[in-house]
């Protein structure tokens, strides 16, 4: 059995790969928005969010591709988290402008015993469903009800 140092230096490669690939992927979606013509038709919305990943990483660490990402889009100039500190609560108030109170996403696993249903941190067929939030819809639930087109890529590390 791998010992515990050993695990973690391997969990943490491989999240570096996939943190790799990932940009890679994106730097080229990048060169082809570049190459399109001025139509609004053709603009699209990418929100990056990577949990633990400190303000100066960048920086520190000399991640270059992280700039070229920030330097051709919008960065965030400063955030600051809502409580509780958790991913799910986080996003939901950075993609509807409310904080916790009063969007009611509360955690990144949650049971309504309403409709027994349950609301899991990662890809959810049910993140759609109203009953997750109050007086908040999501960006990314707009998005797919105005337009009827939504992706979305979720890398969970444990």
């Amino acid at each position: 059995m791998a010992s515990l140092a050993q695990r973690s230096k391997h969990s943490v490669l491989f999240s570096a790969c996939v943190v790799l690939a990932v940009t890679m992927l994106i730097l080229t979606a990048l060169d082809q928005v570049e190459a399109q013509t001025g139509n609004p038709a053709n603009n699209r919305l990418m929100v990056l969010l990577v949990d633990g990943f400190r303000w100066d990483y960048a920086d520190k660490h000399n991640l270059v591709n992280f700039k070229r990402l920030a330097s051709k889009g919008a960065k965030a100039g400063y955030l600051q988290n809502d409580f509780p500190t958790l991913s799910y609560p986080n996003y939901y108030t950075l993609m509807t402008g409310l904080h916790t109170e009063s969007h009611a996403m509360t955690g990144n696993f949650m049971y309504d015993p309403a409709s027994d249903k349950y609301f899991l941190i990662g890809t959810n067929k049910d993140q759609f469903l109203p009953l997750w939030w109050e007086h908040g819809e999501p960006l990314w639930v707009t998005a797919a009800l105005q337009v009827g087109l939504y992706h979305s890529f979720v890398c969970l590390f444990v």
